[in-house]
C-alpha cells in the first residue's frame, strides 16, 4: 500500500491529484484479482482505464469496464469481489448486483490519511454481440504499483469504435469520451473531426475532464470547448 508521502510524491511527479494516484494504485490490485479468477480468461478490458494502463494514455480514469468472451456466473463474480476486499484492511463492497446486461460492483477503500474513501466501480457488459471488440493480450501497468497484469484488452481500434458510438449516440456521453477518441486518433495517426455536437461548455470540461488530466496537458481542453 502507498504511504501518504509516496502518494503525494507520485501526484507531484505526475502533476495530478492524490485521488488519481490512489485509484490507479488500487485498480491494478483489482485487475490482478479479476484476471487470476476462474473467469479471468473470459474478460476483455476496455474503456478509459484500459487506454491508460495498456496504451499509456495521459488521462487518469476511474472505473474498470469489461466485455466478455463467454458467460460469467454471478456467484463466481461475487465471490471474487468479496475475496479481493478481504485482502485489504478497511475496504468493503458498497454495492454488487447482476442486473439486465451488467455485472456490477463498487469497492470502497478507506485510507487512513484521507477523510473520503476511494471508490472503484467494476462493470462487466454481458452482451457479447453488441459491438465488434477485437482484442489482443496486453500488459497492464502503472507507475504507482509494482504489479503488472497480463490481460485481454480491446485494441485501440476497438476502443475508438466504442467511443465513437458513444459520441454519435449521445447516450451517457462524457467529456472524457471525446478526449479518448481524440487521443486514440493521435496514436493511430488518424484525422479526427471534432464536431460541434461533440463539444462541451467550459464548466462541463472543468468538471468532467480537467481533474483527470495532468496540469501540463489541460490546455488540450480548448479543442473541445464550445
Amino acid at each position: 500500500m502507498l504511504t501518504q508521502q509516496q502518494a503525494q510524491q507520485f501526484a507531484q511527479e505526475s502533476q495530478t491529484i492524490v485521488d488519481n494516484v490512489l485509484k490507479e494504485h488500487y485498480q491494478i490490485y483489482i485487475l490482478d484479482e479479476l484476471y487470476k479468477s476462474s473467469f479471468g480468461n473470459n474478460l476483455v478490458f476496455k474503456g478509459g482505464t484500459a487506454l491508460k494502463l495498456a496504451y499509456n494514455s495521459i488521462r487518469f480514469s476511474e472505473d474498470l469496464d469489461f466485455s466478455i468472451l463467454n458467460n460469467i456466473d454471478y456467484n463466481d463474480f461475487k465471490k471474487t469481489i468479496e475475496s479481493t476486499v478481504n485482502k485489504f484492511s478497511g475496504s468493503r463492497v458498497q454495492d454488487i448486483y447482476d442486473k439486465y446486461n451488467t455485472l456490477y460492483a463498487k469497492i470502497v477503500f478507506s485510507i487512513d490519511f484521507k477523510p473520503i474513501p476511494i471508490g472503484i466501480k467494476i462493470e462487466i457488459n454481458k452482451n457479447k454481440g453488441k459491438i465488434d471488440f477485437k482484442h489482443s493480450v496486453g500488459l497492464l501497468k502503472s507507475s504507482f504499483n509494482n504489479i503488472e497484469v497480463i490481460a485481454k484488452v480491446f485494441t485501440l481500434e476497438a476502443i475508438l469504435k466504442d467511443k465513437m458510438e458513444i459520441l454519435e449516440s449521445g447516450v451517457r456521453r462524457q467529456p472524457r469520451d471525446l478526449f479518448d477518441a481524440w487521443y486514440i486518433c493521435q496514436k493511430l495517426n488518424q484525422n479526427f473531426e471534432i464536431k460541434d455536437k461533440y463539444k462541451y461548455s467550459k464548466k462541463e470540461l472543468m468538471d468532467g475532464l480537467n481533474p483527470l488530466l495532468p496540469k501540463t496537458y489541460q490546455k488540450v481542453m480548448e479543442l473541445f470547448k464550445i
